[in-house]
């Protein structure tokens, strides 16, 4: 239920944007529990580990034996999730297109407004007054209501959890409709707090076979090829465009910006931020990287080691 309050409509209406914000939660919780699943009933994974011949400060880290999570499945899942929090926010601008009882002249047109960021604030106000969503939406929408969905577009900067929130739900959305859409891989974590095992004698050279990442350090690797214990410490990571970041955090954060923006705009006022038990807490949700397939990790600690897939 949401209520939309400006000064002049005091309304409560039925909203389908929160049973679209629900069947979000729903593609996101499948997706966190399969991958946890899997990783769990693929136990041990033991990842073959060897100094590189090319740097002795880098190691070079191969895929388990059999290793391949469905990452496609998990793929789909995501954006079936964010499908859905679009479209909630699409719902919520036609329901607030029809709160004063009139009919939009251009319904078609009615869509919730995602407006691209401009180089000044001049040509901000001009790419927000001239967007076909913007105009449609105006028609017939209170201007207190308007001026909340202005307020959580990306260059408003609002009280936000995920940086350029509007953007990225609109990247993941787009791409999978009109582009080739998103990319979910794995890395591993917490390599240097795992167990290491001794490379059997009789190990096969298919051992060797499926370069995985390969980790830079401040300081010589170990000479001895071993078997890492990954345990469950196997990290989901989603491309757009360029970025990069966690998948279970990520979809926290999008269900949460949404569900907030969403009483924002019903009542003017953000609702407190939820405390997520994120999995990798302090660093950025997405942070940049030069290509979409390199799948660099960025490290806060500029001297601490890095990784980047082979």
């Amino acid at each position: 239920m949401v209520t939309a309050v400006p000064e002049h409509v005091s309304l409560t209406i039925q909203s389908r944007a929160l049973l679209k914000v629900n069947a979000a939660a729903k593609h996101f919780e499948a997706v966190h529990r399969n991958a946890v699943e899997w990783v769990t009933s693929r136990q041990p994974l033991l990842s073959p580990v060897r100094r590189s011949v090319d740097d002795i400060n880098t190691i070079e880290m191969y895929e388990p034996e059999g290793y391949a999570p469905p990452a496609l499945d998990w793929e789909s899942g995501f954006v079936d999730g964010v499908h859905n929090l679009r479209s909630a926010l699409d719902a919520l601008a036609m329901e607030l297109a029809h709160v004063d009882g009139r009919a939009p002249s251009h319904e078609s047109d009615i869509s919730f407004p995602i407006v691209r960021t401009a180089k000044t604030p001049r040509e901000q106000e001009v790419a927000w007054q001239q967007a076909k969503a913007t105009r449609a939406l105006a028609e017939t929408t209170p201007a207190e209501l308007m001026d909340r969905i202005k307020a959580i577009q990306d260059w408003s900067q609002p009280e936000t959890l995920t940086p350029s929130f509007l953007s990225v739900l609109a990247a993941v959305d787009n791409d999978d409709k009109h582009r080739f859409g998103i990319e979910v891989w794995t890395m591993p974590s917490k390599l240097f707090q795992l167990r290491a095992l001794p490379v059997p004698n009789d190990a096969p050279d298919t051992l060797w076979s499926m370069p995985w990442v390969r980790w830079s350090l401040n300081m010589p690797a170990p000479e001895e090829p071993a078997l890492v214990d990954l345990e469950d410490n196997i990290f989901p990571f989603v491309s757009i465009r360029g970025q990069i970041g966690h998948l279970f955090d990520l979809q926290r954060c999008l269900l949460e910006d949404t569900r907030r923006s969403i009483q924002f705009i019903a009542t003017g006022a953000w609702p407190p931020k939820a405390a997520l038990d994120l999995a990798v807490p302090g660093v950025p949700l997405l942070s940049d990287a030069e290509m979409p397939n390199m799948r660099r990790l960025a490290a806060q600690n500029p001297h601490a080691d890095t990784a980047s897939a082979m």
